[in-house]
Formats: structure tokens, sequence, C-alpha cells
């Protein structure tokens, strides 16, 4: 079951708060599942609001945002080296690098570069 959105939370909180229906009867007019309809009830008797709390999920980032700059630093003025060695000679695991690579956008080639060759095959396709 997909995650239940504010206006039907709201209206949940609605059927059981101000007209006193069950928690029986409310999945039947909302279409959801009793269980999901006892968790928005108990979360608002919690919280007191509806929204889902922040801070869920995985933190974005590394453990150690020097060797994120290191990483970025070493990549921008060394672009010829092996990821292998470029992750020896920063001091950290390769999979560390490839994230920051993927973050920082510098994996593989640039659009101009990319526009560039493009260019490059045209001019040798004339006949």
């Amino acid at each position: 079951m997909s995650q239940i959105n504010i206006e039907t939370r709201k209206l949940i909180l609605h059927k059981w708060g101000t007209e006193g229906l069950s928690m029986g009867s409310i999945p039947k007019l909302t279409k959801c599942f009793l269980t999901g309809v006892q968790k928005v009830i108990c979360k608002y008797g919690e919280h007191g609001f509806l929204n889902d709390l922040k801070g869920r999920g995985r933190k974005k980032g590394t453990s150690c945002p020097r060797v994120e700059e290191k990483v970025v630093r070493f990549l921008t003025t060394k672009r010829n080296l092996s990821v292998r060695n470029a992750a020896r000679k920063v001091g950290t695991s390769i999979n560390q690098l490839f994230r920051e690579l993927k973050k920082d956008a510098l994996l593989g080639r640039t659009e101009n570069e990319k526009y560039q060759d493009k260019l490059q095959i045209s001019k040798n396709d004339v006949f």
C-alpha cells in the first residue's frame, strides 16, 4: 500500500474526531487499510500534526567532509588518473570516489566535450 496523502489523513481525522465514526468504518469510506487509519490517528495523537516527521531515511553526505573536499580538489586537477590510483592517493575507497564524482558531475565527459566530439565526427563524415 502506498503512503496516505495529506487530504486523506485530514478526512480520517475529521470522520473520527468530529463525526465520531469508529476505526472499523473509516477504511470503507476512505478506501484505506485499517492499519493505515490506526497509524494516522496514533501519529496525530502523539505528535499533534499530520505531516511526516523530518529526518527519516538515510542521511546524505559523507562522514568526513574533508575527504569530500580532497576528492573534488584532487580530481579537478588530475583527471587522467585511474579511479583506483586516485582513491589510493586521496586515501579513500573507490566507492566513495565514485559517489563524489557522480554528486559533483565529474564522472564522464562534460557537455562541451560531447559537443566537440559530435562536431569532430560530423567533420569526418563529409564526402
